[in-house]
């Protein structure tokens, strides 16, 4: 009648929560058996062994005046209307009554909390314990639930897996291994074919709020708008402290909210719901107290490219075949230094990691050695200085920390000591770990297995629940 179409699922969901309240009286023969009866018609009737099921405070005596209509309290009360306080003393009259000649009474309630009940238990078991002399007697029932071992799951390089595995070696194929999915291989082989072989892509939660991916897709989007000011300019210090003194940081990040998460470039800041204001004003303060001011003080640079794309072709030997791979992915920036090296810039917005414990702990370290930004920012880099023919240098821009005196976005390797190392200092280890991996990852002999260490990566992991992990 009114014209709205509704889902399956939302259909389900309401039907599931229209039969959750629906109540079905029990019905015996009272002769012969046990009865099983609800608490209205055991009034006149004395037991020799009563078994009260469900004696959580939630169900008895429950609230159920107060549950069933939108009525106040002080109206009830003023009119003499039924209240809360009416409902349990019924109850309380109904439960005693019932245990009033009984030899034998069994309460049984549930402890355990969720979404439908508290797990208390009923105070009128509270009451019969302080307020009467009986002794009660409490039984503590768990239930030992021993599910067998989940046997791991090996899926081989065979047939139609090994078709689309082979895409990213096969010349004639436009595929490309990107720094993202070379980790997930890295960090958990089955999490490698279930992202980038059976493409199983992980359902999009809807939300109103900005999340953790769309906070750092708008914050990388205003700085590329912003830094596109300065593009190909030689010590550009000057230029940024203009532009924060201009408003454009504010400017920029308006318009990276309007075209990345409300898909409307004319929105008006002012018309902002808050929680977009709280978020144009932390990526505003992270650019211009933290990047920009960085960037300007230490402007020693000329910006070369913005989301640049950046692609190599890396050779391996895999079961006794020569293979080439071609890495590809966008480079948040690359920067000219004064010295001639390139820099690649990798902007985040997590918690800063650039203590890292040397090459070899990247790839076969624990799960807490092996960081992902360290290693996509050292494949950025190694692709720059292969495909351009001079040496890059790796730089993360943590943005949360960057306004402090003291920051350095170069990447520091406690097992040897290098501090702002260029790529050529881990090139031959790094290269050669490299090829392992990649010759590990296309070798028919090894099928894809979920790693050892559960505990840390397989905590986020959006496929833990194939694994029951």
């Amino acid at each position: 009648a009114c014209d709205i179409e509704i889902t399956t699922s939302i259909y389900t969901s309401l039907l599931r929560r229209h039969l959750q309240t629906v109540r079905i009286p029990f019905e015996g023969e009272p002769l012969e058996g046990l009865q099983v009866m609800g608490i209205l018609e055991t009034r006149n009737l004395d037991f020799r062994n009563v078994v009260l099921l469900s004696m959580n405070d939630d169900n008895f005596p429950g609230n159920r005046v107060a549950q069933a209509s939108f009525i106040p309290y002080n109206l009830r009360a003023a009119f003499d209307l039924p209240t809360p306080a009416h409902h349990e003393g019924v109850y309380a009259y109904y439960f005693y009554r019932l245990v009033q000649r009984a030899e034998r009474v069994y309460m049984l309630y549930c402890a355990h909390a969720d979404e439908k009940t508290t797990g208390e238990q009923s105070h009128y078991i509270y009451q019969l314990d302080f307020e009467t002399g009986f002794r009660l007697k409490r039984v503590e029932v768990g239930v030992d639930v021993n599910l067998a071992e989940n046997p791991p799951i090996e899926v081989a390089k065979e047939g139609d897996v090994w078709e689309k595995l082979s895409r990213f070696v096969d010349p004639e194929s436009p595929a490309m291994l990107s720094p993202t999915a070379f980790f997930r291989y890295v960090a958990c082989p089955l999490r490698f074919y279930f992202y980038s072989v059976a493409r199983l892509k992980a359902d999009d939660d809807l939300t109103e709020e900005v999340d953790a991916p769309m906070f750092g897709t708008i914050l990388h989007a205003a700085a590329q708008r912003l830094y596109e000011r300065i593009a190909g300019e030689d010590h550009p210090g000057g230029t940024l402290r203009a532009l924060v003194g201009s408003g454009a940081v504010e400017r920029a990040v308006a318009a990276a909210i309007n075209s990345e998460y409300l898909q409307n470039e004319a929105a008006d800041v002012k018309e902002y719901p808050g929680n977009l204001m709280l978020v144009h004003g932390i990526v505003s303060k992270y650019l211009r107290h933290g990047v920009v001011a960085y960037d300007a003080a230490h402007d020693g640079f000329r910006v070369e490219g913005l989301e640049r794309p950046v692609e190599d072709s890396f050779p391996f030997v895999s079961a006794g075949r020569e293979l080439r791979v071609r890495f590809g992915g966008i480079a948040d920036r690359i920067d000219r230094l004064d010295d001639g090296r390139l820099r690649v810039v990798d902007y985040k917005t997590g918690e800063s990691q650039l203590e890292f414990a040397g090459v070899e702990a990247l790839f076969n370290g624990e799960a807490k050695q092996r960081q992902s930004n360290v290693l996509q920012t050292l494949l950025y880099a190694m692709m720059l200085t292969h495909s351009e023919g001079c040496e890059a240098v790796p730089a993360l821009y943590y943005v949360r920390r960057m306004n402090r005196p003291d920051y350095s976005p170069e990447l520091v390797d406690r097992s040897t000591g290098g501090v702002g190392e260029g790529y050529s200092a881990y090139a031959v280890d790094f290269e050669r770990l490299l090829g392992e991996k990649l010759a590990e990852l296309f070798d028919p002999a090894v099928p894809f297995r979920a790693t050892d260490d559960a505990e840390h990566t397989c905590r986020y992991c959006d496929y833990r629940q194939i694994c029951r992990r």
